[in-house]
């Protein structure tokens, strides 16, 4: 390809990731970074190849380092480069820019340092589709929603307190605090129901039961 077709295509290429939009090149390098980050922590997986899953993950690191460092020249010469700096894309860009090198920088072992990429995930965020509308209904709504926190709270407490009264006796390994009672409650109430801490007293039960059903309702 000749100097006059290259020189367009990057200038258009540089101008596309000035925008505060995902562009596909984003996206992909997002993709593929999480995906070999994935990797890394699969040991038979990452020795298949190691060379090649670090290349990756430095080429997509690469890739949001120029980002970032494009935006804020764009952003500076438009007399903004602290209104972007501060905002929520600003901050999440200089994060995945910056986040892994720090890590590495400070001795952070290397497989620990780059668990860091996962934050190149919250770059998609702002591109979902309905996110505006979601929060607009959650400022509308917020009122109702926080009368529902309150009451999962104090249903929570409530049942913690009821359950470390009944069953610290007969369980003071797991019911022998308000805390590792209030562990219990909130697994129960959000339905998780990891079943390795249970009521065995009868009143114990009862009082599990109606947590369950709360949490169904809630």
């Amino acid at each position: 390809m000749s100097k006059p077709l290259v020189l367009p295509a990057l200038t258009r290429f540089v101008s596309a990731t000035a925008g505060r939009n995902m562009t596909t090149v984003a996206y992909v390098a997002v993709m593929v970074g999480v995906a070999m980050m994935t990797l890394l922590t699969v040991e038979p997986a990452y020795d298949a190849a190691p060379h090649w899953v670090d290349a990756l993950l430095w080429a997509c690191l690469a890739y949001f380092i120029f980002e970032w460092l494009v935006r804020l020249r764009h952003m500076r010469r438009q007399d903004k480069l602290w209104f972007y700096a501060l905002s929520s894309a600003g901050v999440v860009d200089a994060i995945g820019a910056l986040a892994v090198p720090l890590a590495l920088l400070c001795g952070i072992a290397s497989k620990t340092a780059w668990l860091l990429g996962v934050l190149w995930v919250l770059k998609v965020v702002p591109g979902i589709p309905g996110l505006r509308q979601l929060r607009r209904v959650l400022v509308v709504e917020s009122g109702p929603l926080l009368s529902v926190l309150v009451i999962f709270l104090m249903v929570v407490f409530l049942a913690s307190v009821a359950e470390y009264f009944l069953e610290r006796d007969v369980q003071p390994q797991t019911f022998g605090s308000v805390p590792a009672a209030l562990w219990w409650a909130v697994v129960t109430l959000t339905t998780t129901g990891y079943g390795d801490v249970v009521p065995i007293t009868p009143l114990g039960r009862i009082v599990a039961a109606m947590v369950m059903i709360s949490g169904l309702g809630v």
